[in-house]
């Protein structure tokens, strides 16, 4: 249960949705360590060969389905006919889809895949949420349209090439035609505006691959698409051939130069986004901060021979760790004293944190738990905080991805999701005493952050497991660990995330996009585990999310601010 693997050393980007790849020229490589043997099958439909093994057949013929949809949708949208089949290679999970030698160079943790133009391949993981999924199928398909749509192009006009497209627009599309405006995209392009540092087209190399370069572009073309009608979009591709300069053929198709062009949409955006702050503020203005430097996640309490602290994971030196701070607030100017606790990326035990996906916690006796890439998959770890040592690591069988792991009130058992080799993430239970795992959600819906009810007869949850779970949608549920019985504790068109019951078990905090801002509400729950009434608790300019509980009922969470990650109380 506990082998010993070899040591692969990992990196740390800030949080890309997609791929990157593709605008880099990828080749085949045969130099990256691979762990598993994957025992390869091919399904053809009619534009595509997909490459699966056996143990996500039901995913792949889900990805499949997909993929067509995708490309009956995209041919009309480009006005164009890919003349050849186009491989797409599934892995069922992240972690199975960086031993990839499709391209020879590390994947990063936030890259959720990848078109290698050179061979026309195109390379997915699942990794749990069939929105996601699906989404990156034709994000990825996007590239491998433009692609195509843009040799014949120049074919056509007898040119060997012409302007290039930027990275803003290649992503932007792939964005904008495959996923709606939401609550993360709103968090990063109203903070630059809030906060002055949004960029305009003439200087849009100062955030080149990025998130927010993602998101400015996808924004950017959403607003062309507004104001001067979509087929602008493909008419820029149209031209192309005319000019060796982006900036020329902009020009050429919207009638405005850069700077022309920048002067009116960054004051829309002025005017869209200021008034916000008539009736909201920055988190900054109205709570403590406790956590400053680098990028700050996944809070959790901690008290220890009466003195208080706050855990967490971050990068502030270019790899992920878990650090513990004293649960004080920090003055203007003051230092950021927070120490490193484990050390991630070093050895072959800590390859690899998940801080954007998976909480940790630590029990009345000071034990953490964490969970963290150690080989071919993540393993389960117990760390005595006082001791500053690991005293137990545990693997489990059919299990990639284990997530979010949480300490029942007794201090005995953990609760998490676990991401299968089937790539399907569900609740697991796992005893520490006598090493028993138990399954308590067997489907095919996104089963994620789990947490206890103070008596331990209860767990919360995220899950899509909803009406309007096929929108990306997700709510809060409640099952009750004896009979398994599961129902709603929050009901809605909205993503409701990483819920986590007050010490008093009287309510459960959640991270909702209700208001179109990430924020933290409370729902009140009766005797019988109900909900009875819910609270907005914080109505920030700027998002919240992750709230974890203090002995005393506050509340810690982290924030994105000024274009980072905090943590405030």
């Amino acid at each position: 249960m506990k082998p010993k693997i070899p040591i692969v050393r990992v990196l740390f980007i800030l949080p890309v949705i997609v791929s990157f790849l593709c605008a880099q020229g990828t080749y085949f490589g045969r130099n990256k360590v691979q762990y598993t043997d994957f025992d390869w099958h091919i399904l053809k439909t009619e534009h595509f060969d997909i490459y699966y093994y056996p143990e996500m057949k039901d995913i792949a013929e889900k990805g499949a389905k997909f993929a067509e949809d995708d490309y009956q949708l995209l041919q009309t949208k480009f006005n164009h006919t890919i003349n050849r089949r186009i491989p797409l290679i599934f892995y069922s999970s992240h972690l199975h889809f960086q031993q990839t030698n499709i391209t020879p160079g590390f994947i990063p943790e936030g890259v959720g895949g990848f078109f290698e133009f050179l061979k026309g391949r195109v390379v997915i993981p699942s990794n749990g949420s069939m929105n996601a999924f699906k989404k990156v199928i034709r994000h990825e398909l996007v590239h491998v349209f433009m692609h195509s749509k843009i040799s014949r192009v120049y074919k056509n006009h007898g040119r060997i090439n012409g302007a290039l497209p930027p990275l803003w627009f290649t992503e932007g599309l792939a964005e904008y035609w495959s996923t709606e405006w939401d609550a993360q995209a709103d968090m990063v392009l109203k903070d630059a505006v809030l906060k002055n540092y949004m960029v305009s087209l003439e200087s849009i190399w100062r955030i080149q691959g990025t998130f927010i370069m993602y998101k400015v572009g996808q924004h950017i073309l959403t607003y062309i698409a507004k104001n001067y009608g979509e087929d602008k979009i493909l008419l820029i591709m149209e031209n192309l051939w005319k000019s060796s300069r982006f900036s020329d053929v902009f020009y050429e198709t919207i009638g405005l130069t850069y700077k022309e062009f920048d002067e009116q949409y960054i004051y829309n955006l002025k005017k869209y986004y200021y008034p916000k702050l008539a009736h909201n503020d920055f988190s900054s203005k109205v709570t403590e901060t406790l956590v400053r430097d680098g990028y700050n996640f996944k809070p959790t309490y901690y008290e220890h021979e009466g003195k208080k602290y706050v855990l967490f994971v971050a990068n502030r030196t270019g790899y992920s760790s878990v650090y513990i701070r004293e649960l004080k607030a920090l003055r203007v100017g003051q230092p950021d004293d927070a120490e490193i606790l484990i050390k991630g990326e070093k050895t072959s035990d800590f390859e690899a944190f998940h801080p954007f996906s998976s909480r940790i916690d630590v029990n009345s006796d000071g034990i953490l738990t964490f969970a963290t890439k150690s080989g071919e998959t993540d393993a389960l770890y117990l760390y005595d905080v006082s001791k500053r040592e690991v005293i137990d690591k545990y693997y489990f069988k059919d299990l990639v991805g284990i997530l979010s792991p949480a300490w029942s009130p007794d201090g005995k058992r953990i609760v998490f999701s676990g991401l299968g080799v089937s790539g399907y993430k569900d609740i697991y239970l796992f005893d520490t005493e006598t090493e028993d795992l138990q399954k308590l959600t067997h489907d095919f819906y996104d089963d994620v952050d789990p947490s206890w009810s103070p008596d331990g007869n209860f767990i919360t949850f995220s899950s899509d497991r909803t009406q309007f779970g096929n929108q990306w949608h997700y709510n809060i549920f409640i099952q009750n660990v004896n009979s398994g019985e599961i129902s709603y504790i929050t009901y809605g068109p909205h993503r409701d995330n990483a819920p986590s019951f007050s010490p008093d078990g009287k309510y459960i905090s959640y991270t909702s996009d209700k208001d179109t801002t990430l924020n933290i509400y409370l729902a009140e729950i009766d005797e019988n585990r109900r909900p009875v009434r819910y609270f907005q608790l914080t109505e920030f300019a700027n998002a919240a999310f992750d709230p974890a509980w203090t002995a005393d009922n506050g509340l810690l969470f982290g924030v994105f601010e000024g274009g980072r990650f905090l943590i405030r109380h």
